[in-house]
């Protein structure tokens, strides 16, 4: 009764372990990128939810003939009375916080600052350009 001896089948337990090892390694450095795009691409809806505010406003200044609307534009009232109606009532607001939504505050020369609610976006549209806060 001889056994014959044959190649084994299988992984050892070394080989899964550097496998694990190789693949926690990707996702260390994978994952912080992926939270920095979703980031991004947070700012960047946010801005653009912006644009579309400040569009409206300039709309209403042409409208009235100079008046800017000052206040929450988050309000029932800024969507059917206000600079908001030319977005069709279609309210924005901030993709990263959802009860969060932009208030527009004169500057005191005749322009219009812009900005998101969200604590986490320290960024204003000011007459045309973008600023930090």
């Amino acid at each position: 009764m001889h056994r014959k001896i044959g190649k084994k089948k299988g992984v050892t337990l070394i080989e899964v372990l550097v496998v694990l090892l190789i693949m926690s390694v990707l996702v260390a450095i994978a994952i912080p990128f992926y939270f920095k795009s979703l980031d991004d691409s947070e700012n960047n809806a946010c801005k653009t939810n912006m644009d579309s505010i400040a569009t409206a406003e300039q709309a209403q200044r042409t409208r009235t003939g100079g008046a800017y609307y000052v206040g929450p534009v988050d309000s029932a009232a800024s969507a059917t009375d206000g600079p908001l109606r030319d977005l069709h009532n279609a309210v924005p607001h901030c993709p990263g916080a959802p009860n969060e939504g932009y208030t527009v505050q004169s500057d005191g020369s005749g322009g219009f600052i812009l900005r998101c609610t969200n604590p986490r976006h320290r960024f204003q549209w000011h007459n045309g350009k973008w600023e930090t806060y």
